[in-house]
C-alpha cells in the first residue's frame, strides 16, 4: 500500500493509493463507508469486487465506482498479482486505517460492530466504516 496524496495533501479533498493484492488473496474485511465515495482502477492483473452482493471482475484499464454506504469487498481469485489506485472522496482515510485494519484481520476475532465499536479502533470509528465479517 502506497498512500500517493492524503487529505493534508489535497485540503482533505481525496486520498489517492496505489494497492496490490497477491494472487489467489482473500481479503476477509467486507465493509462500506458511510461519508466517502471509492473509485478504483485496476493497472494489472484482474480484481474481483464484491458490491453489495453484485461481483465484478475489474481487468486493467478498467474502473469501478463505490458509492458511499455500499458494502464491498475485493479478492485476487487468479494466479497473477493484482495492482490498482484509489481514490477516495472525501479524504477520511489514510495509512492508519489500514494498519488498524490489518490488525484486526491478524487477529482472527469475528465481530459485526454495526452500533458496537468494540473491536475497531478509533480511526475506524471517526471514518465511520462498518466492518461486516
Amino acid at each position: 500500500m502506497n498512500f500517493l496524496l492524503e487529505g493534508k495533501d489535497t485540503n482533505g479533498q481525496l486520498a489517492l493509493f496505489e494497492f496490490t493484492i497477491l494472487a489467489g488473496a482473500k481479503v476477509p474485511l467486507p465493509h462500506s463507508h458511510k461519508d466517502y465515495d471509492e473509485t478504483v482502477y485496476c493497472l494489472e492483473g484482474v480484481l474481483t469486487f464484491v458490491v453489495n452482493g453484485v461481483t465484478c471482475n475489474l481487468a486493467a484499464g478498467e474502473e469501478l465506482f463505490i458509492p458511499r454506504g455500499a458494502v464491498h469487498g475485493v479478492n485476487n481469485l487468479t494466479i497473477a498479482n493484482a495492482k490498482a489506485l484509489a481514490i477516495v472522496t472525501q479524504a477520511l482515510t489514510g495509512p492508519e486505517f489500514f494498519r488498524e485494519s490489518s490488525a484486526i484481520a491478524n487477529t482472527g476475532v469475528t465481530c459485526k460492530p454495526i452500533g458496537d465499536s468494540t473491536h475497531i479502533g478509533q480511526t475506524q470509528r471517526t471514518t465511520q466504516l462498518t466492518i461486516t465479517i
